[in-house]
């Protein structure tokens, strides 16, 4: 069976190449396409951040919870472990 992708983050030939920015909840990691200009988290309320918050770089991954550039968390997902 084949997967196709949708608005591939980088076309092959390094031409045109499109990149998806997403928003993070910072809290539970559910996370919005820029584009549907949410502004907080459908799941638990916490306001969406659209970067890091130590160097600004846009978040291009939905699930990351490292910034790719600094390091820095962006996502904490330990103060949900003690919730029901």
């Amino acid at each position: 069976m084949e997967i196709k992708v949708k608005n591939a983050a980088h076309k092959s030939d390094g031409k045109n190449a499109q990149v998806d920015y997403y928003n993070l909840c910072p809290k539970c990691g559910n996370f919005s396409h820029i584009k549907e200009h949410h502004i907080y988290c459908s799941l638990c309320g916490t306001k969406l951040i659209k970067e890091c918050p130590k160097c600004n770089t846009n978040i291009e991954n939905p699930t990351a919870q490292f910034c790719v550039m600094c390091g820095e968390r962006i996502i904490d997902l330990s103060d949900n472990k003690n919730e029901k």
